[in-house]
């Protein structure tokens, strides 16, 4: 994924001076915050599949939000882009995953304690077979997160099952729980604990779950034409994971702030 790489240095150069705006990195922690972004993460999965490849996944994730009286909705979308791995173990496969819709239905928030409700929509709109479900799947997104200073703690958890699709492909019977732990260091630094923790309800026992461990550090800065632009890097083991999954990853990317 070199052109991926390309395009996440691109954008990291233009972050020229740090500044120190704490409510901006604490909103920045919080997946309900009314705010327009535009992130581009890399993900290298290590020792993918039976022959120990690299799979590579670059998600472009905008958000945006609607103003509701005395609330928000707040949008977030996913595509991933992908490099597979083949059963051959000389070849690579490129093309896009499913399209995921979070929505939050979420209230002014000023206190400690945020929260959102709303659907998780999938989209089977994968290039191949390979790199996606096939199954339109729908189903319910929770946000719940207290934050106290420079502390962040608490979780998103999103359920979907399929609802039509290809009736040669498996049922969709997923949950993806993000734990939010972060915890402001410093004057421009963030640092988050853990991942998204997958659970495929109706894969075989011993394959079900995926739990990473790790760290990621997120960096706040300003670009030249002062929009503000948080770059991120992080390291994660699956310790435990499905047979054939990536045993560990690496992850590098970009959020760049488009309108508050």
């Amino acid at each position: 994924m070199a052109v991926a790489l390309i395009i996440l240095f691109a954008a990291l150069g233009f972050a020229v001076s740090p500044n120190n705006p704490n409510d901006l990195r604490v909103a920045l922690s919080n997946p309900v915050t009314p705010i327009q972004t535009l992130a581009l993460t890399l993900d290298q999965n290590e020792n993918y599949g039976p022959f120990n490849r690299t799979q590579s996944v670059l998600d472009i994730e905008p958000v945006f939000f609607t103003h509701l009286n005395e609330a928000h909705w707040i949008h977030r979308l996913r595509l991933p882009v992908l490099q597979q791995p083949e059963l051959d173990q000389n070849a690579d496969s490129m093309g896009i995953g499913d399209f995921s819709y979070k929505g939050f239905y979420t209230g002014l928030n000023s206190g400690k304690w945020k929260w959102g409700v709303g659907p998780w929509i999938l989209l089977p709109t994968a290039s191949k077979r390979a790199m996606g479900s096939g199954k339109y799947s729908v189903g319910p997104a929770v946000v719940l997160l207290y934050q106290d200073g420079p502390l962040s703690l608490g979780g998103m958890v999103t359920q979907a099952w399929s609802i039509a699709g290809d009736s040669e492909r498996d049922d969709v019977n997923t949950l993806e729980a993000d734990p939010l732990v972060s915890m402001i260091v410093g004057e421009k630094t963030t640092i988050d604990l853990l991942d998204t923790i997958y659970l495929n309800w109706d894969a075989p026992e011993g394959n079900k779950l995926t739990v990473p461990m790790g760290v990621k550090v997120r960096q706040l800065f300003r670009s030249k034409k002062e929009m503000p632009v948080e770059g991120y890097v992080g390291v994660f083991g699956n310790v435990i994971r499905p047979d054939n999954a990536s045993d560990w990853y690496w992850t590098i990317g970009v959020n760049m702030v488009l309108s508050k």
